[in-house]
């Protein structure tokens, strides 16, 4: 899938498999924050405006996306994906976190 705007050819994959898809970004996304937020995160990009509206598109996915700096998550719930929880339940702290605080 075409996702320019961190760069000039730039691709992010969708993976259809069971139970849900994956979508992975590279840097056409780079958190969950900025998933949510919808704002750029990432100052070092070719064309802010076609960054975004990258973003924009990434949004409407329905499944697990793999940004570029940030751990796997699922868009349905928000949540990061079993794989990167500790035994007791918790995630470390993310690059996800800090950047929300710097969008807001």
């Amino acid at each position: 899938v075409k996702t320019p705007g961190h760069s000039i050819q730039h691709y992010s994959f969708k993976i259809h498999t069971h139970p849900k898809p994956f979508f992975i970004t590279g840097d056409a996304l780079t958190t969950k924050a900025a998933f949510r937020l919808n704002k750029l995160d990432f100052p070092y990009c070719y064309d802010s405006n076609q960054y975004l509206k990258s973003q924009r598109e990434i949004g409407k996915f329905d499944g697990v996306i793999v940004p570029g700096h940030d751990k796997p998550f699922d868009t349905e719930t928000g949540e990061y994906t079993e794989d990167f929880k500790t035994e007791n339940g918790d995630i470390s702290l993310s690059e996800d976190d800090l950047l929300e605080q710097y969008l807001k």
